[in-house]
Formats: structure tokens, sequence, C-alpha cells
């Protein structure tokens, strides 16, 4: 049959004082009956197993539960058990059972007493029992006549701190029992979480004939001054997808204590000027994010107060490039000042991930010399004279708020005003609100007419041909090529 020890668990599981009953049905008990044809108490090779003997189930809160036979091979079953105490007995006289519970190996000894019954199992769904064998003899089992052994705890010990191992025995010390059977010795250990903790051990025997006797012993702790050990994880690079936003699983840090079993963890969540977005306990957080930079500050904290601190950095990026939707143009140029075209008249319905971006243009197109980085000489807009009327390609530019980049080419169409577009001359006007002179300013001595109380608004170039009439009066007008201009433009831009 096998036995357990218990070393270090918090939680109590005494076998001698829960009877659950059925609460999971996934414990068995089973084993093999023989005959032990040498009486020595040891199951060996050429022995004979023994089939169709009845075996029974017995709980020791409910009474009898079931009973089964030994197959061909001597193997009996119980499966299916529930949580909780049991014992086994088998049909035979006790007088027919070989020696009881001989050497150190569970798997091939007798199990049952001179009354042909088991101690008693403690069986869950974790702990199983499947060695409880039966061996027959010829009536050489021991039995306890002497009554029950003398069993006697260790004294309560206080254990210099945490770190000192509370298993070695040489420090705790060991119960004293005697008994002329048989007997079964085993210990488990409650862990009590006070500050500094506690140990309670409870040391227990069983001896042949199922008598139990335990006893308690207290180990404590002097002081615990040491703070939990925390491994804390790595920077974490978050990148967003469809969205701005992600939402994601932070697997956070563990901690180890010297003392408590369990050490509990806390985290803030803050952002870039410290303000906390988020807090909460435990190592792992389920949360989202926009892009930014972030630090988690994590906490760990003893039964004691001890603590121990770390923190992880979380950065949050986009590297998704707007999303350019773009149109050919064409444009209608002015015969008297450049024409500005912006980066927005492409524009049909660009967008980004994240919301805002910026358009800009590089004009001309710088084919296949351009790169994914946008060009120092792109600009907001574009300017051109009605005399530049070839079709040119241009390029359109979107970058977002992350630096991200993208762009399409595009034609644009630039159509004359009419024929109005002058090729040859210019009109000079550099100070604004004065008297000029109108002259051919290829050649300053071609004058072409002299005008009087002429006033312009702006310090302007503009293109004329030789056809250039100016006729006095309260409004201006001026002939260019053949085509008026009435009344005179509140502003002339600059070639």
């Amino acid at each position: 049959m096998k036995t357990f020890n218990f070393f270090d668990t918090k939680y109590l599981f005494l076998l001698f004082f829960i009877q659950l009953g059925i609460s999971s049905n996934a414990a068995v008990i089973s084993g093999q009956v023989w005959i032990d044809i040498n009486n020595n108490g040891i199951k060996e090779p050429l022995e004979t197993l023994i089939t169709n003997e009845t075996v029974e189930l017995y709980s020791t809160v409910f009474g009898f539960q079931t009973n089964t036979t030994t197959d061909s091979n001597g193997q009996y079953s119980f499966d299916n058990l529930g949580t909780g105490t049991y014992y086994v007995k088998i049909s035979t006289t006790f007088n027919n059972l070989t020696q009881y519970n001989v050497g150190n190996d569970d798997s091939i000894d007798n199990d049952f007493s001179c009354l042909g019954t088991t101690v008693n199992i403690f069986v869950s769904d974790v702990f199983d029992a499947t060695d409880v064998d039966a061996g027959l003899g010829n009536g050489l089992c021991s039995y306890c006549y002497n009554g029950a052994p003398f069993f006697s705890c260790p004294a309560d010990v206080t254990l210099q701190d945490c770190t000192v191992d509370a298993n070695d025995f040489s420090l705790t010390g060991e119960p004293i029992f005697y008994s002329n059977c048989n007997v079964s010795i085993q210990y488990i250990d409650e862990f009590i979480p006070n500050c500094p903790p506690e140990i309670e051990r409870y040391f227990y025997i069983i001896d042949m004939d199922g008598n139990f006797y335990s006893c308690v012993q207290n180990i404590t702790f002097a002081a615990d001054n040491i703070s939990p050990v925390m491994t804390c994880p790595s920077t974490l690079l978050l990148e967003v997808t469809q969205s701005c936003d992600i939402f994601t699983t932070i697997i956070g840090p563990t901690a180890v204590d010297n003392c408590s079993n369990f050490v509990p963890i806390t985290y803030e969540i803050n952002d870039i000027s410290g303000n906390i977005l988020e807090s909460g306990i435990g190592s792992t957080i389920n949360t989202e994010f926009t892009i930014g930079t972030y630090v988690i500050n994590w906490t760990a904290t003893d039964d004691c107060g001890n603590q121990s601190f770390c923190t992880q950095n979380i950065y949050v990026i986009d590297q998704i490039a707007p999303n350019i939707i773009a149109t050919n143009l064409t444009f209608l140029l002015s015969p008297f000042e450049p024409t500005t075209i912006l980066a927005d008249d492409f524009n049909i319905a660009t967008t980004d991930n994240c919301g805002p971006f910026t358009l800009w243009l590089q004009c001309p197109s710088l084919g296949s010399t351009q790169t994914d980085t946008l060009p120092p000489t792109a600009g907001a807009s574009c300017t051109f004279h009605c005399s530049e009327l070839e079709d040119i390609e241009v390029d359109l530019w979107a970058i977002d708020q992350s630096g991200n980049a993208s762009y399409v080419t595009v034609t644009l169409s630039k159509v004359s005003n009419g024929d109005c577009c002058p090729e040859d001359h210019y009109f000079y006007n550099p100070v604004p609100n004065a008297t000029y002179q109108v002259w051919d300013q290829i050649d300053a001595s071609n004058k072409i007419e002299t005008t009087q109380n002429v006033t312009y608004d702006a310090a302007n170039y503009i293109q004329l041909n030789p056809s250039f009439e100016v006729a006095l009066g309260a409004d201006f007008e001026a002939k260019i090529g053949g085509c008026t201009i009435s009344p005179k433009p509140e502003t002339i831009n600059s070639q």
C-alpha cells in the first residue's frame, strides 16, 4: 500500500479528521491477492495469484460501500471513489494471512492485518492507493496483543528565520514511539500565514490493526525582515493594427519569499506624465492601450509587509501609413497672377488608422528616384504661372502623427484662361500706392505710354505683351493680349 508524506503543504488535509464522503469521483483503491508460499510476507514472481477472492470496501463514515472479486491475475479495484477515508476487508480468516507490512517496498508486502482489514486509507482525486495487497499464508501474521503503542511528540520549537529548513529533523525534533506491532509513522504540515509564519506539524501513526494515534508540534520563526524576490518582465513593444487601440494581456512579474508561500502582487499603470490610469491586484493585466508610452509599477508584499518593486515600460506604436485616395486634377491658370494648387485639392478620401494626418505636394514628381521618406522640397502647395501649360505629374504625400508616410503620383493638367496669357514683357510695380510709368521691361528705352496717377495695391510682377493699353479714369482698364481686365485686380502676385 502506498503511503504519503506531505511537506510544506499550504492547505491542510488531515487524513484522520476530514471525512468528506463523496465529493469528486476520481479516486481509486486497488491491489492484488496472492498465496505467500514461503510465508516471508513478500510477494514473489513464482507465487500463486488468487482468483475470485471477495474483497469489501468500507467508508469510515458511512460503513459498507461495495464488494468485488479478484480477476485471473489476482487483481481487484474500487474505482470512481469520492474523496474520503476508507478501509478494505478480505473474506479470508485472519489465521490465513501472512506476515504484515514486511520490508520497505509497499508494492510487494501484505497490507491486511490478522483481522483481515487494512488501516484507514485516505484517497482523493489526487491521491490513489494502488498497492493495497493481501498475502495468504499459514497464520504467521503478528497481532498487537499488548495494546496501543507509546507515542510522544517533539517539543514546540522556534527557528531563527524562514531560511532555516523546517524539514531538518535535527533542528525540529522527531516523535518518540515504541510498539510491538509494525507501525507506519507519517506527518503533514499546515502552513499558517502569520508574521512571522507558523507551521502546525501533525504526526500520526497507524498500527497493523488500524489503531490511529496523533500529536501536534508547533514550529515558529523568530523574525522575517527579508523582502520577496521579484523577477520583473522585460520592456514590451506593442504595435496597433487596424485601429489606434490595442487590447492585450500583460504577464507580469513572479515573486518568491523566504516565508510566505503566496506573495500577492499589485500594479499601477501610469502614462508618460505619471498619471495613474489603472491599478489592481494580480500579475496578469487585461487592458487596452492607445499609442504612447506607459510605465507599469509592480509591487510584491509578503505577510510581514516586506516589499519589493520593479518597473516595466510599455511602448505602443503605430507603423501603419495613411491610405491615400486621390484624383488627377485639371486646373485653370490665371493670366494675372501665379496660381496656387493645394495638396488637399487632389485628396478624395484619404484616411489613417489613428486619425490626424498632413498632406504635402512634391512638384514635380521625383519619379523613380522617390523614396519612402518625404522629400525636403515638398510643401503644402505648388505655384504655377499661366505660361506653364504643360501637364505634369506630382507626388501627393500623407504623413500621420507617428511619422508614417505614404504617397501616390497624380497628374496635373493645366488650362489657360482663354488666350490671355502674356508671354514676352513685364510690368514692374515695386512700391504700393505710387504713380508709375508703363514701359517695355525688356527694353527700358521703349516706353509704351506714360501713365499718371495709376496706383496699385502691391509691388509685384505681371507678365504683359506689347499690346498693353492703359485708359485713365476712375476705373482702371487694361488690355492684355486682347483680354480686358476691368476693374483693376486688387492683388497681383509675383511671377
